[in-house]
């Protein structure tokens, strides 16, 4: 051991673009550009571990119902020394998902492929419109093995804007325990828009009638609900 102590770095600014298809195998299909940095301050023995490069991903998605699709992604597509003087893996990811609608539940497990195969696995809940809590096993390679480490998180979407945080941790190196922040925004078209002020609208009555047959002891007729709204 040197005795050094430094901190570490590691940042990566993306720009992603996805589109609807509608064709009969894949459904929606994307790109995503990232610009990576990492790094290292306090020392200067730690100053080959710094980088910075260019990669993309690629994915499609195929819808098999409406509460279940098949996704594919290729990612680190671009070979040779793309961070800095080393290569990052190409990795090959598949998975499925299944939203439980009337849990306003959202699970996903897929299956990773690189220099070895690993699995992940997470569910996304939404216990109001604007507000996602998640939670997620995350298995990564660790000394020719893996290791499943856990994570959670939390997103807010107001308007289109959306504030993510996620927490990782790492089971067998607990000092390197991750905290990420983003903040995005989503670009809808007009139809988009007016389809979400619409959903908006919808679970506002379906609220506000919960509210009053509750008092008087009916239960709600959602379906009845929604059909009076669209015809408005």
């Amino acid at each position: 051991m040197t005795g050094n102590s430094g901190n570490f770095s590691n940042s990566e600014i993306t720009v992603s673009y996805s589109r609807e298809l509608n064709l009969s195998y894949v459904s929606n299909a994307g790109a995503t550009i990232k610009l990576l940095s990492q790094g290292f301050t306090g020392t200067a023995s730690f100053d080959a571990g710094k980088g910075s490069g260019i990669d993309i991903d690629l994915g499609t998605i195929t819808k098999i119902s409406d509460d279940m699709n098949i996704g594919v992604s290729l990612k680190n597509i671009i070979p040779g020394n793309n961070m800095g003087k080393d290569e990052i893996p190409m990795t090959t990811t598949v998975g499925i998902s299944r939203l439980f609608k009337q849990f306003n539940l959202l699970t996903a497990i897929d299956a990773e492929l690189s220099r070895g195969l690993l699995f992940h696995a997470g569910a996304e809940w939404s216990p109001i419109r604007f507000l996602k809590v998640r939670a997620g096993l995350d298995q990564m390679a660790s000394a020719g093995s893996s290791a499943t480490n856990l994570s959670a998180g939390l997103g807010i979407v107001v308007r289109g804007f959306t504030f993510d945080y996620a927490y990782h941790g790492y089971s067998d190196l607990s000092e390197f325990t991750t905290h990420y922040f983003s903040i995005g925004y989503e670009f809808l078209n007009a139809k988009d828009r007016v389809n979400e002020k619409v959903e908006e609208k919808i679970e506002k009555k379906i609220e506000e009638k919960k509210s009053v047959e509750t008092k008087i002891g009916k239960p709600v007729d959602v379906k009845n609900v929604k059909g009076k709204t669209k015809k408005k």
